[in-house]
């Protein structure tokens, strides 16, 4: 089930053009949101307002996590789905 639910993620990714890579493990991943040139805190709070979807920002975990947000992956596989179209779909502009 965990390991469905990251597929599908990385599925939405490359569907978007925003795929970097697949994590080994099952409860996050890390998404490359540098193109839109926003700190990851703040594309955090915009995302939150404009999408009602709650991410970490990357700069949480260190400096070398600037341009990404990191998802959990342990909720329900259709509604992380629609989260990570919404981040997608926020991204491309």
């Amino acid at each position: 089930a965990a390991r469905g639910r990251r597929d599908a993620v990385v599925g939405v990714l490359k569907d978007y053009g925003m795929y970097r890579y697949s994590p080994q493990g099952a409860f996050y991943i890390m998404i490359d949101i540098s193109e839109t040139g926003l700190a990851s805190q703040e594309f955090a709070v915009q995302l939150l307002k404009s999408q009602k979807v709650a991410v970490a920002p990357g700069s949480a975990f260190g400096p070398s996590g600037e341009g990404w947000v990191r998802v959990s992956l342990a909720t329900a596989e259709d509604l992380l789905i629609e989260a990570v179209r919404r981040l997608c779909r926020m991204v491309k502009g």
